[in-house]
């Protein structure tokens, strides 16, 4: 989940007392998490948290929390709080990760409240039934807790760290000039190796230049010949589209015609028909008009007058034979037309192949021979780069023996120095626990100085007091007796 999406999540759905910037930052004292424990009803409260940047009161909120981060399964050890508190990038994000899954999960099985976040006494009660942590013993609890705690001192408060940078602090000149003397050598070498890389880069570009440009003019004649040869195609598939539309053409103006000249063919045979009617049915004057009741008067009946009707009719054998006639000459044409298109379109096709096949074989040949003096240009350079690049080899073995000869020395030089830190560390140790001995007895010596003078100084005061006191008795013993002498004699028996 990215940092995004968890500080929508904090920002907008938790809304803690103060909005999370930067959890490096934000969550370095812990006080937020606990807010936010607190706000999921895990923790009943934030008495003892104190949203302070003190090294005192990070430690006691860490502490706190570390028992309620680990009943959530969330791993929280000592390491990971002072890596916290030292604001190390990405250890806060990942907590708060594992610490979003580890409440979603509880939330899924129900050991949480869904409407804990929103407080109130039924959440309270709820969290009462359904607790996370498990009871545990209480003496297991304590020891955990010291452990964690006395830890988390340890590696917040290093008291060995000062006197190491006292120790090391007069070579740190030394590995600041080798740390320089290094670098410099470093960019020495990345420079070399940039200005030899810049060189077989401008060679590789000159030659990747020239195979474009080549490639360019050859595919540049490839497209001229395929735009050619699509200009041809288009123009014969042109004529053949003209000449199979004139064909289509010719063929519908002559039906057309067919069908008017039987047309004209079957209206001119009824006119003649009724004229033949009219001429065999008129009288020897022919004024009068020709009537079906006229038959009768011509003397023929209907009967006889159809009958030579038929008789004057083509017979329908005959008819049938040249209809039949006239469709086999019209199949034997469609079918003629169909063998002579087939063959047009397999000329066609031929045709195509035989360019196309012509095509292909001067591609192939044009290739070649740019293959083939593109190799005998580049067999110069090759012999050329060659030759830098056995170089090249031999001086990166040169550079890589003395790395490791360097590496060698800095190896040793390290565990020399630290041969010599221990030994320091030792003799300083050493100096250190005598001068703390010579301290402490001087303090002792002072403590008893100071317990003896004020001994004696408490005598003095109870001797003082004591002194006074007795000279005080002695006073009134004297008053009482200067008082019974002089009034003795008037005090009556009974007092006495």
């Amino acid at each position: 989940m990215s940092a995004e999406l968890l500080l929508a999540w904090v920002n907008e759905e938790v809304r803690l007392t103060r909005p999370v910037l930067n959890f490096e930052e934000d969550l370095a004292n812990g006080y937020l998490l606990a807010e936010l424990l607190h706000r999921h009803m895990i923790l009943p409260k934030l008495d003892g948290f104190s949203d302070k940047q003190g090294p005192n009161s990070k430690i006691e909120n860490f502490r706190r929390l570390q028992p309620a981060l680990v009943d959530l399964g969330v791993k929280f050890d000592s390491r990971l709080a002072n890596a916290m508190m030292a604001k190390k990038s990405g250890v806060a994000l990942n907590l708060i990760y594992q610490l979003k899954l580890a409440i979603d999960s509880a939330k899924a099985a129900g050991a949480l409240y869904a409407g804990a976040t929103g407080g109130g006494a039924d959440a309270a009660a709820q969290l009462g039934n359904t607790r996370i942590r498990t009871q545990r013993r209480v003496v297991s609890d304590t020891m955990e807790a010291s452990h964690f705690e006395s830890m988390l001192k340890k590696s917040a408060q290093d008291p060995g760290e000062l006197s190491q940078a006292l120790a090391l602090s007069q070579y740190n000149s030394f590995m600041l000039e080798s740390v320089q003397r290094l670098e410099e050598s470093s960019s020495q070498e990345s420079h070399q190796h940039a200005a030899a890389s810049q060189q077989r880069r401008q060679l590789e570009m000159g030659k990747m230049r020239e195979s474009k440009r080549l490639m360019d003019e050859w595919q540049s004649e490839g497209y001229r010949k395929q735009r050619e040869n699509l200009q041809k195609q288009k123009e014969r598939e042109q004529q053949a589209l003209r000449f199979e539309l004139t064909r289509r053409d010719r063929k519908l103006r002559g039906a057309a015609l067919d069908k008017a000249r039987a047309a004209a063919d079957g209206a001119g045979g009824i006119d003649q028909f009724e004229a033949t009617l009219k001429r065999l049915a008129s009288d020897d004057d022919g004024e009068a008009d020709f009537s079906p009741n006229d038959v009768g008067r011509m003397g023929l009946n209907s009967d006889a007058h159809l009958a030579s009707l038929a008789q004057s009719l083509p017979r329908a054998e005959s008819m049938q034979t040249e209809a039949d006639a006239f469709m086999d000459k019209l199949r034997a044409r469609k079918l003629e037309e169909q063998h002579s298109r087939k063959e047009r379109e397999v000329r066609r096709r031929k045709v195509m192949l035989e360019q196309a096949q012509a095509q292909s074989a001067l591609e192939a040949t044009r290739r070649e021979e740019l293959l083939l003096s593109k190799l005998g240009r580049q067999c110069a350079e090759e012999r050329a780069i060659a030759e830098k690049l056995w170089q090249t080899q031999q001086e990166k073995a040169v550079m890589r023996e003395n790395r490791e000869l360097r590496e060698t020395q800095y190896e040793e030089r390290r565990e020399a120095d630290v041969r010599e830190r221990i030994g320091r560390e030792r003799e300083l140790g050493a100096a250190a626990r005598a001068e703390f001995a010579a301290q402490l007895a001087l303090e002792r010596q002072r403590a008893a100085d100071a317990e003896a003078a004020a001994g004696a100084a408490a005598r003095a005061k109870r001797e003082a007091a004591c002194r006074k006191m007795a000279l005080e008795l002695a006073g009134i013993a004297e008053a009482a007796a200067q008082m019974r002498e002089t009034t003795q004699r008037l005090l009556p028996p009974k007092v006495l």
